[in-house]
C-alpha cells in the first residue's frame, strides 16, 4: 500500500523561515513571557496557516505547555512560577517552531515530500 506525499508551498515555507528565526526568546522580567506567549503563538498559527500542517497546530506542541504555564503562573496566587521555568518553557516551545520548519525545508529539497512553486 503506498501513501501519498504531503505537499508543501516553498513559497510559504520561505515567509515562514525568517520570521521564525527573528523572534528572540530573550525576556528580561517574569511579566513580559505573557505578550512573548502571544507573540509565539501568531507564529504558529501563521506557520499553521501558510503550510496547513499539523505539526503547527500549537496544542499539540510544547507551545500549550508554556501557554498553560504563562496562563496559570500569571493569574494563580497558590502556586508562583519562576521566570527560569518559564525561559526554559519559551526556549523549548521556540526551538520545537524552528525545527519542524526546517526539517520541512530539508524534506522539501531531498524530495521526501511533494513541492509547489
Amino acid at each position: 500500500m503506498e501513501f501519498e506525499k504531503a505537499i508543501y508551498s516553498y513559497k510559504a515555507v520561505n515567509e515562514c523561515i525568517p520570521t521564525i528565526k527573528g523572534f528572540t526568546t530573550t525576556v528580561q522580567k517574569r511579566a513580559e513571557h505573557f505578550s512573548k506567549c502571544f507573540e509565539l503563538e501568531k507564529l504558529y498559527n501563521m506557520c499553521f496557516e501558510k503550510t496547513g500542517c499539523l505539526l503547527f497546530e500549537w496544542e499539540y506542541t510544547p507551545m500549550k505547555d508554556y501557554h498553560k504555564a504563562v496562563n496559570d503562573g500569571l493569574c494563580d496566587k497558590v502556586r508562583k512560577v519562576r521566570k527560569k521555568e518559564y525561559d526554559e518553557l519559551l526556549k523549548r516551545a521556540a526551538r520545537c517552531l524552528k525545527n519542524e520548519i526546517l526539517g520541512i525545508y530539508k524534506m522539501m529539497e531531498y524530495g521526501e515530500v511533494n513541492t509547489t512553486d
